[in-house]
């Protein structure tokens, strides 16, 4: 399993450059046949430059099945889910 920390992955990087980290991450657990958990504890917002980056090119890349069956999220409120199911 593949545990990744939301608010330290944006800090230090701009919302473009922590996207293409986090689909990197994603990525590579799902070649390895692992789980992604994202910690969403302390985010404040999830801007669309973020979610195209991460989300969205996986979606492209490995298709909503995949993304349903890797990804769970831990520690995220339900504006950040309703943001997240709408995108």
């Amino acid at each position: 399993m593949c545990k990744v920390d939301i608010k330290s992955l944006l800090e230090g990087r701009n919302y473009p450059e922590a996207g293409d980290a986090l689909f990197e991450m994603m990525k590579d657990s799902v070649e390895a046949n692992e789980r992604v958990v994202l910690n969403m504890e302390g985010v404040d917002s999830l801007p669309s430059m973020f979610l195209n980056a991460s989300i969205g090119r996986y979606l492209e890349d490995f298709g909503n099945d995949s993304l349903r069956g890797k990804l769970s999220f831990e520690k995220i409120t339900a504006q950040q889910a309703a943001r997240i199911k709408v995108y």
